[in-house]
């Protein structure tokens, strides 16, 4: 029966029928004793995945931010793209070496004494620096310190000539890096360090670095990656050839990547295993880089790899960008952009405040407030639709999940779809209060309504049963599945006297869709998932939209 199923739907495929959501064919039993009836039940199945495409079509974010289809069509091109021209015969240490000299002849030449070269050995044992425990390094731990994050640059160099472009080469070959005691910044919180495009310059507070570490082996990792982070920054702007045309550096109202300039330049050390940490960590931009994870969702079920995504921001090629999230029509491009638009507005990265709330010398919170109740969080449907569709377009055109599979990567996916959905505010008492929009609760039920009712159509189980698969997890049950497998346990259960090995099925599925590895895996780095079951909190908050909890 699921095999016949099947063909009905690929019959459908075949007919270049765009799908979206399936709809309910749910019978127990099909008699197909000719083409005919083969023919009137693919057209029956067709109406009906025609009013679920009519129906989820309109869901997710529709607003355009006051940005025409012109001005969004110039943005997402690649246009304006230019690459480097030079090109480069240089080893590792060549470049180094250069740096190095870059460096050295900056701090002769700057009158304002704006920092101690990188390069100068004695900085790291020429003052007494403690952590924030009030813990004295000797001099012998700072100098190891100081040729780890020697070795670091090498590294990084390294990679850069092996993975990088042109543009890559040419700012290493001017870069400058110096320690500075401070940064002045505008932005809260304490600053480690900072890339200047005006100078090709790194700044890094190796004070700042300590004071907020509590042992030698943090300070030495923490150190090596905001060398990295900063790092990427440099990539991301491109060189002084190409850097014009480069929208991830364009911070005006048109500018829609920059939460995600400073999101993948921290998640590209982990993604690309770059970090110095022996285990991931999430002091630096949590709520960019949990945003960016999300949006991957969109490409967990294509081919393409991690090291695309990052190439395509390094290389300023929105065409290999969109390609990422399999986003290739005009209208898939302009869905993506309007989700990565939203997150920016919501994270005060762009000026759509202006456009809401009008013209101001400067925002507060309110207006910020009025920003997330016009966007409702319709961002995370959007990607909640895009990630759906293509679970079901994989599930047409193959044949090797089973209902239980698709159970479980469901639920990986409104694990960390219901973490974002919430608005939260702390009140006295330690208490807090949940939000939940209600065309976001709306939005979410139709698309979990079609989804399960396509996988009742595949597999001839009742749409009861499925929920009733579905409820037996919850987020710790997939945390724990998640991290046995990646730990080598081994874990047999049953459900309905029926024997699962999780640690076969889990294994299965990061075979067929490898970024579950980042993208489920680092949601554990990035949110509370392990202290707070998100799952059952939205469906408990959804009830009456509004929850008080201590």
């Amino acid at each position: 029966m699921k095999n016949r199923n099947r063909r009905l739907a690929s019959l459908i495929v075949c007919l270049s029928i765009v799908i979206n959501c399936m709809a309910v064919y749910n019978t127990k039993k099909v008699d197909m004793i000719s083409h005919a009836d083969d023919n009137r039940r693919a057209t029956m199945l067709n109406e009906k995945l025609k009013e679920n495409k009519n129906a989820i079509s309109s869901l997710g974010l529709s607003d355009t931010f006051g940005l025409d289809n012109d001005t969004i069509d110039y943005l997402i091109s690649n246009d304006r793209v230019k690459s480097c021209e030079n090109v480069y015969d240089v080893t590792m240490q060549e470049v180094f070496e250069q740096i190095k000299e870059n460096t050295e002849k900056f701090v002769l030449d700057d009158f304002a004494l704006l920092g101690t070269s990188f390069f100068d050995e004695e900085y790291f044992t020429k003052d007494e620096y403690r952590t924030r425990d009030n813990v004295v390094f000797s001099t012998g731990v700072m100098k190891k310190i100081g040729e780890s994050a020697y070795d670091s640059l090498r590294d990084y160099i390294s990679y850069v000539l092996e993975n990088g472009n042109n543009g890559d080469i040419h700012n290493l070959m001017e870069l400058k890096i110096i320690f500075v005691a401070k940064i002045n910044r505008d932005e809260p919180g304490v600053i480690l360090g900072r890339y200047s495009k005006d100078n090709n310059l790194i700044k890094i507070c190796l004070p700042n670095i300590i004071g907020n570490s509590t042992s030698t082996t943090d300070v030495s990792a923490k150190l090596n990656d905001v060398l990295k982070h900063e790092l990427n920054h440099m990539r991301q702007y491109g060189c002084e050839d190409t850097d014009k045309y480069n929208i991830l550096t364009q911070f005006s109202s048109n500018n829609y990547l920059s939460l995600f300039a400073e999101a993948s330049a921290e998640s590209g050390l982990y993604n690309l295993e770059l970090f110095s940490h022996f285990f991931k960590t999430s002091y630096v931009y949590p709520e960019y880089r949990m945003a960016e994870n999300v949006l991957f969702l969109c490409s967990l079920f294509n081919d393409s790899k991690m090291d695309d995504y990052y190439n395509a921001i390094y290389n300023q090629d929105m065409d290999a960008f969109f390609n990422f999230f399999s986003a290739d029509s005009i209208e898939e491009k302009r869905e993506i952009f309007r989700v990565i638009y939203a997150m920016d507005a919501v994270s005060k990265r762009n000026s759509y405040v202006r456009s809401l709330v009008g013209l101001k010398t400067s925002y507060d919170e309110e207006d910020y407030d009025a920003v997330a109740l016009d966007i409702k969080n319709l961002e995370y449907i959007t990607i909640f639709k895009i990630t759906i569709n293509n679970l079901i377009d994989y599930n047409i055109n193959n044949n090797d999940l089973t209902l239980e599979d698709n159970i479980l990567l469901y639920k990986m996916i409104t694990m960390l779809i219901s973490e974002r959905a919430f608005k939260v505010e702390s009140i006295s008492d330690g208490k807090k209060v949940y939000y939940l929009y209600d065309e976001f609760v709306d939005q979410y039920q139709v698309i979990q309504d079609n989804f399960f009712q396509t996988l009742s159509t595949i597999y001839s189980v009742s749409t009861d049963e499925i929920l009733e698969m579905y409820n037996k997890y919850n987020s710790g049950s997939v945390v724990n599945e998640y991290l046995n497998w990646s730990h080598g346990n081994r874990v047999i259960y049953f459900v309905n006297d029926k024997k699962y090995d999780s640690y076969l099925q889990m294994n299965k599925l990061v075979s067929k869709f490898p970024k579950i590895k980042e993208i489920i895996g680092n949601s554990f780095y990035y949110t509370d998932v392990l202290k707070e079951d998100y799952l059952d909190l939205y469906n408990e908050v959804s009830k009456g939209r509004i929850l008080v909890k201590d």
